[in-house]
C-alpha cells in the first residue's frame, strides 16, 4: 500500500507541475498542491487502517473455524477490499476525473456505496429466500461475511453506473430513432415476427411429416425444425452487416444450437463429463459460504434418482444409450423435483465446503459463477430442482456465447477462424452443461482476440483498457486449469512500438503512460500468480493420492520415474503424442459428446478448421506473420500438452505403467484458436485474402460450420432422444 500511496502522490505532483508550466503558476502553488496531495494520501491511509482493523477483529473470530485455504482466501479478500478502497478514494476524492461522461465526485462515491450496501442486503435476502434450510426471517441465518463479499463485488459496478451519463445515451438512441423515421424499430419487429412465423410453420410441417411417417414422438423434430427455420430468417436479416460484423451471425448460430442442447438433453447429471461434480461445486458457489442442498440437489450430486432415503445409485441408471422416452424422462424429473420439495430433510454444511468435501474457496471456482447465478435466481423464483438445473445450464451457455461474440468483435481479421473454433461441436456441447471447460475456452479466445487485435493495429498505441481486459481474460480463463499457462507467454511478443517511451507524460487525468516495462511487470506478475496456484499446492501437500478412477494410481512412483529417468519419460510422452495427435482421434476432440455416438464428421470439421485458418486473412495479419511467432506458438502449445500429459501421468496413470492415461481429446479445444490463428498465418495468403468477397465468405463459413454443428446435435437429439 505504501508503494501505491507513493505512486498516487507522484502522479498528483507531476500533474501539478505540468499545469504550472502550462499556465504559469508559481512554484509555491506547486508545493501547495503537493501538500494537499499529501494530506489526501494520509487520509487514504487512515481509511485503509480502519478497514484493516475492522477486518482483523472480525477475522479473529471467524478464521479459526475454517481451513487454511479459507484463511488464505479471507486474507486475499481483505487485501482486495483495501485496494478497492484506495482506488476509489483516489479516483473520487483526490483526482476526480471525467469518466464515462460524468465527473467523479465524493457525492457520487457516497451514492455508489449506499447502493452497494442495499444491493448486498438484497442479495443476501435473496439467497436466504431461495435456500432450502435458511430463512430471511431468522436473524441467525444472515451471514455478515457473505454480505461483505456481495458489497465488495457490487461496489465497482455501481461506481461505473453512477459515472455513466445515461441521459446522453437515451438522447443518442432517441435521435437515432427519429433520424431513421421510426423505420428501424418497425423493420426489426417485422423481422422478428417473420422469423417466429417461419419457425412455427416449419414446426407444424415437421409434426405433420412425423404423423404421416408414424413417428411416435415428434417433439425433437418439431423443435429442430423451428430453430433452423428461425435461424435462416435471422441470417437473411443480417446480410447487410455480414461483411464487417459476422460476429452477429456467429451469435445467432450459437444461440440456436445452445437452445437445442440445453433444453433437450436430459435434465440430470448423467450427461457430460463429471457434471455431477461440477453441479455440486456450482451449488456451493451460489451460496459463497455455508452451502445448502435439498434432497433433489443431493440426488443430482450422487446421480441417484430411485431411493428417497439413502440416495443410492440406481441399478438401472438413465444412460445415454437409452432411446428417447418422454415418459421415462418425465418420471425421473418428477422424482428429482419430489426429492427437492422435502425441505425438512435438506442439508446445510458449515464452512466453505461442498457435499463431496471439495473446497469452494479455490481459484477455479470462478468458472462456476454463471451457473451459480442461474441457480441463485432459480431458488429466488421458487423453481423446481430440474427447472433450476436448466436455468444454470442456460446461464453457462449464455456466458460462452457472449465471450465468443465479443472476442470475434475485437478482431480485424481472423473472425471466421474464431467462429469455426467456437462452433466445434464438442465445445458447444461443453458450454451447454455444467463444466468449466467453456470458461477456459471462451476466456482464452477473448484474451488472444484482444492480443491479435492489437497486433493487427500496429499504428495504434496499446490502451490501458485493452491491456487490462487482455490480462483479466487470461487470469480468469486460467483459473479452472492453470496448466495452460505456458500458452500465455505469447503476450511477450507485443511490439515495443505499441508502448509509450519511458518518461512520457501522463495521459489525461494523470493516468501513467503504458510503457513496455510496466507491461512486462504486469504480465510476469500475472504469470507468477497463476503458476503459484498450480505449483504451490503440489509442494505443500505433495503429489496426493491421485484419481482412483485411473486404477492402481501411485503418484509417488510416477514422480520418481520422471525424476530418475527423464529420457525414458520423454519416450513415453513421444509415443503418447504420436497417438494423441493422430487424425483418427479427431473425433474425441471435435465431435465427442461424452462418448455418445454422433455423426462421423470429425474429419470434415478438421478440414474446415484448416481451410478457414489459411484463407481468413487480410493485410493487417502481415504484422505478425513471422517465423518467430509461428514457432513460438507451436512450441508453447506443445509445452502445454506436455504439462497436461505429465499431470495425468502422475495423478491418473497406474503406477509403473509405460503409457499415459486419462488425457482426453477435449483438452485440445482451448489451443485450437491461438494455434490456427498464429501457426497458419503466411504473408502470401494475407495478400490473397484481400480480394475475397467478405459477405459471401462469412455466410459460407457460418453455414458450413453451423451445418456440421447441427448435424452432430441432430444425431444426439433426434436419433437418441
Amino acid at each position: 500500500m505504501a508503494n501505491m500511496h507513493a505512486v498516487f502522490a507522484g502522479h498528483m505532483v507531476c500533474y501539478a507541475v505540468q499545469v504550472s508550466d502550462e499556465q504559469g503558476v508559481s512554484r509555491g502553488s506547486v508545493k501547495a498542491a503537493g501538500r494537499t496531495t499529501g494530506r489526501q494520501v494520509a487520509a487514504l491511509a487512515c481509511v485503509e487502517a480502519l478497514i484493516l482493523s475492522v477486518a482483523c477483529l472480525y477475522g479473529a473470530s471467524v478464521v479459526p473455524r475454517h481451513s487454511g485455504v479459507a484463511t488464505a482466501v479471507y486474507v486475499a479478500f481483505v487485501a482486495l477490499s483495501c485496494t478497492l478502497a484506495s482506488v476509489l478514494w483516489y479516483v473520487f476524492v483526490v483526482r476526480r476525473p471525467l469518466c464515462w461522461g460524468r465527473p467523479a465526485t465524493p457525492k457520487r462515491l457516497a451514492a455508489a456505496v449506499i447502493a452497494a450496501a442495499v444491493a448486498a442486503v438484497l442479495l443476501e435476502g435473496g439467497t436466504l429466500v431461495g435456500g432450502p434450510v435458511s430463512s430471511p426471517l431468522v436473524s441467525s441465518d444472515w451471514h455478515a461475511s457473505r454480505m461483505a463479499a456481495f458489497f465488495v463485488l457490487c461496489l465497482p459496478a455501481l461506481c461505473c453506473i453512477v459515472l455513466y451519463d445515461w441521459r446522453a445515451l437515451v438522447r443518442r438512441w432517441r435521435a437515432a430513432v427519429v433520424a431513421c423515421g421510426f423505420r428501424l424499430p418497425k423493420l426489426f419487429a417485422a423481422w422478428l415476427l417473420a422469423a417466429v412465423a417461419a419457425g412455427m410453420l416449419a414446426a407444424l410441417a415437421a409434426g405433420a411429416a412425423c404423423a404421416q411417417a408414424g413417428v411416435g414422438t415428434a417433439g425433437p423434430y418439431q423443435a429442430f425444425a423451428f430453430v433452423l427455420a428461425t435461424l435462416a430468417v435471422v441470417l437473411v436479416g443480417l446480410r447487410r452487416s455480414m461483411a464487417d460484423r459476422p460476429e452477429r451471425g456467429l451469435l445467432a448460430v450459437m444461440v440456436a444450437a445452445g437452445i437445442l442442447l440445453t433444453t433437450f438433453t436430459p435434465l440430470y447429471t448423467h450427461v457430460s463429463w463429471d457434471d455431477h461434480i461440477h453441479y455440486d461445486r456450482a451449488v456451493a458457489t451460489s451460496y459463497l459460504v455455508d452451502p445448502e442442498y435439498s434432497l433433489g440437489d443431493a440426488a443430482l450430486v450422487a446421480r441417484a434418482y430411485d431411493d428417497v432415503a439413502r440416495f443410492s445409485r440406481a441399478s438401472e441408471g438413465p444412460g445415454w444409450t437409452n432411446p428417447y422416452d418422454p415418459e421415462r424422462l418425465q418420471g425421473i424429473y418428477d422424482r428429482i423435483d419430489q426429492l427437492g420439495s422435502f425441505d425438512e430433510a435438506a442439508v446445510r454444511l458449515d464452512g466453505a465446503i461442498t457435499l463431496r468435501g471439495v473446497g469452494i474457496v479455490e481459484y477455479y471456482t470462478v468458472a462456476y459463477i454463471p451457473a451459480a447465478i442461474g441457480l441463485w435466481a432459480a431458488r429466488l423464483l421458487g423453481l423446481a430442482t430440474t427447472q433450476a438445473f436448466l436455468l444454470g445450464r442456460l446461464m453457462t451457455f449464455a456466458c460462452y456465447a457472449a465471450l465468443t461474440y465479443f472476442a470475434c468483435k475485437r478482431l480485424r481479421s481472423g473472425k471466421m477462424v474464431l467462429a469455426t473454433c467456437a462452433l466445434v461441436p464438442t465445445a458447444v456441447f461443453l458450454a451447454s452443461g455444467y463444466s468449466y471447460d467453456f470458461w477456459l475456452i471462451g476466456f482464452l479466445m477473448l484474451g488472444f482476440a484482444v492480443f491479435a487485435g492489437e497486433l493487427q493495429r500496429p499504428d495504434e498505441p496499446l490502451a490501458w483498457r485493452w491491456f487490462l481486459l487482455m490480462i483479466a481474460a487470461f487470469l480468469l480463463g486460467l483459473g479452472p486449469k492453470a496448466v495452460y499457462v505456458p500458452i500465455a507467454a505469447m503476450l511477450l511478443f507485443m511490439p515495443r512500438a505499441k508502448f509509450a517511451k519511458v518518461g512520457a507524460p501522463a495521459a489525461g487525468g494523470g493516468v501513467p503512460a503504458l510503457t513496455h516495462r510496466r507491461y512486462l511487470v504486469v504480465v510476469f506478475a500475472s504469470a507468477l500468480f497463476v503458476l503459484a496456484t498450480f505449483v504451490l499446492p503440489f509442494f505443500v501437500a505433495g503429489p496426493g493420492e491421485g484419481d482412483a478412477r485411473g486404477g492402481a494410481v501411485n503418484p509417488g512412483m510416477q514422480m520418481a520415474f520422471i525424476l530418475h529417468d527423464p529420457v525414458g519419460y520423454l519416450n513415453v510422452f513421444g509415443r503418447f503424442l504420436e497417438d494423441y495427435l493422430a487424425l483418427r482421434n479427431a473425433e474425441f476432440a471435435l465431435t465427442d459428446f461424452c462418448g455418445l455416438e454422433t455423426a462421423h464428421i470429425e474429419r470434415m470439421v478438421a478440414v474446415l478448421l484448416l481451410a478457414v485458418a489459411l484463407t481468413d486473412r487480410r493485410g493487417c495479419d502481415a504484422a505478425f506473420a513471422t517465423h518467430a511467432k509461428r514457432i513460438a506458438m507451436a512450441v508453447l502449445a506443445l509445452l502445454t500438452v506436455f504439462l497436461i500429459a505429465t499431470a495425468l501421468f502422475i495423478s491418473f496413470t497406474p503406477g509403473g505403467a509405460d503409457y499415459i492415461a486419462g488425457v482426453q481429446g477435449r483438452y485440445l479445444l482451448p489451443l485450437l484458436f491461438p494455434v490456427f490463428l498464429f501457426c497458419c498465418n503466411f504473408r502470401p495468403l494475407d495478400r490473397l485474402g484481400e480480394g475475397i468477397d467478405r459477405t459471401a465468405y462469412h455466410y459460407g463459413i457460418l453455414i458450413l460450420g453451423g451445418a456440421l454443428l447441427f448435424c452432430s446435435v441432430a444425431s444426439v437429439l433426434i436419433l437418441r432422444f
